[in-house]
């Protein structure tokens, strides 16, 4: 059986068990590993998994699942006060990169999201992925694509859930719930930055919709 009819059953028990509960909740929290093929590199990543089922006395079920990984991010603002001080042609210019953390997670009724679809929304998400190994060519194709994609927390917020709407529409009703949290760990300053966006996918479709109608970067 999968994880999630285990969850499923798991509720069930519960219900019988305490007949004065009206609903049963189990969480499920484990790492799962994934392929990342950075420009032809392959290597397996982790990421941490959660998977949350809820159940009714009456039947109805929600099955909220949530994916946690690591990438890097350049900052473009860093990179822009650079070149305009040094007035240099340097393409890209210097700039400086952390590690981020962003979660995505999809609660929907009835139906289960696979996990796959939002690794693969979120590894996109990134100026660049982190990655485990690397060769000294690998380093630099790695490091240089990263500062050609500079992103700020609010940056990689929005890169995923435009990434979300892509391996979700027509695959998820519009009452769905779609939330995504980044946390960069800022490597020149002494504090986090952080972004966090928490919708239905409904609304999240109409602002899609409506920021490509005006020719607007969401």
């Amino acid at each position: 059986p999968t994880i999630e009819k285990i969850l499923d059953t798991v509720c069930d028990i519960l219900l019988r068990k305490h007949d004065y509960a009206s609903r049963a909740e189990v969480i499920a929290r484990t790492t799962y590993f994934y392929e990342e093929d950075f420009l032809g590199h392959p290597s397996n990543e982790a990421a941490d998994l959660e998977i949350k089922v809820a159940k009714t006395r009456e039947g109805e079920v929600t099955y909220t699942v949530k994916v946690s990984l690591l990438g890097m991010t350049v900052c473009p603002c860093a990179q822009e006060t650079y070149r305009s001080i040094e007035k240099t042609l340097s393409n890209p210019p210097p700039s400086h990169a952390q590690r981020a953390k962003l979660s995505i997670a999809v609660t929907t009724k009835g139906a289960f999201i696979r996990l796959e679809r939002l690794i693969d929304a979120a590894r996109k998400s990134f100026s660049s992925p982190t990655v485990s190994i690397l060769k000294r060519y690998d380093e630099y194709r790695l490091v240089k694509y990263a500062f050609q994609h500079p992103k700020f927390v609010e940056d990689v917020a929005r890169a995923a859930l435009i990434n979300l709407y892509e391996v979700l529409k027509g695959k998820v009703p519009g009452d769905s719930i779609v939330e995504v949290e980044v946390v960069s760990y800022e490597s020149i300053h002494p504090h986090d930055a952080y972004a966090h966006a928490k919708m239905s996918f409904e609304q999240l479709e109409n602002e899609i919709k409506e920021a490509l109608s005006k020719r607007v970067y969401l």
